[in-house]
């Protein structure tokens, strides 16, 4: 049963740290992945099973930065992944394919488990109303070891000392934290007197929270360390000036 944990339990939930969160089930079904063969255009894809799990890894830091990456930001760090072999574009695209698939993964456990925090802080307050929530009491309830629960995939590759011990890294993510709680806490009381009302909206304006991490570095035990090389404003600037072109990674 999931549960929260305050700071004085902060030992108890070590092994969400080390356990080793690379693939799930539907991820690894993609070994052995080398040299497959497109019909399609005649390429042979030459990607392995490790860098497939490197990509899972750099998509690990890249959703702490953002939510909402774009597919050019993914197929970047996947060039980055595959600097001879990126010549070809379908192994870029088929590296970017997991990434994003990956990244969506994050996205909907991240999601899942901050619904349960919310239904389950509402019971602790006795919370029926927006006009009732307070922001410092969410303030002390974003613990680190909230954090550490909700980011646990993630603390399998962050160098979680340094991490913690930069205050402009560390309280730029508990920010972004504790307004995707709070949004997600708005939701499950409109849900009280509508209960079919759906995510879609507050997933939409988590998205665009992106802006209190995307400049962020993250400390981490990848091998390329691809995922905090993504300038996301560059992008944003090259693609506005190509609307019309269509990316050949798409």
């Amino acid at each position: 049963i999931k549960r929260h944990y305050d700071d004085s339990q902060k030992d108890n939930i070590t092994w969400q740290r080390n356990k080793d969160y690379r693939f799930s089930p539907k991820i690894s079904t993609v070994e052995p992945i080398a040299s497959e063969y497109s019909a399609s255009n005649k390429e042979t894809i030459e990607v392995s099973s490790e860098n497939v799990s490197d990509m899972c890894d750099e998509m690990k830091i890249m959703f702490l930065r953002s939510r909402n990456p774009g597919s050019a930001a993914v197929a970047a760090v996947a060039k980055i992944l595959l600097p001879e072999r990126g010549k070809n574009n379908q192994n870029i695209k088929f590296l970017k394919a997991r990434g994003l698939e990956y990244m969506a993964q994050h996205h909907s456990r991240f999601n899942n488990d901050l619904s349960f925090y919310a239904e389950e802080y509402m019971k602790i307050k006795n919370i029926s109303s927006p006009n009732e929530i307070n922001e410092d009491e969410i303030t002390s309830y974003i613990s680190d070891a909230f954090f550490r629960d909700i980011f646990f995939t993630q603390f399998a590759i962050i160098r979680d000392d340094e991490l913690f011990d930069d205050q402009t890294i560390f309280n730029s993510l508990k920010m972004f934290l504790k307004e995707a709680f709070t949004l997600h806490l708005k939701l499950e009381i409109s849900r009280l007197n509508n209960p079919k009302i759906d995510n879609h909206y507050t997933l939409q304006q988590i998205k665009e929270l992106d802006y209190l991490t995307s400049s962020l570095i993250i400390p981490n035990l990848t091998q390329k360390n691809a995922a905090n090389q993504i300038n996301f404003m560059e992008l944003y600037i090259e693609i506005s000036r190509c609307p019309f072109t269509k990316s050949s990674y798409t």
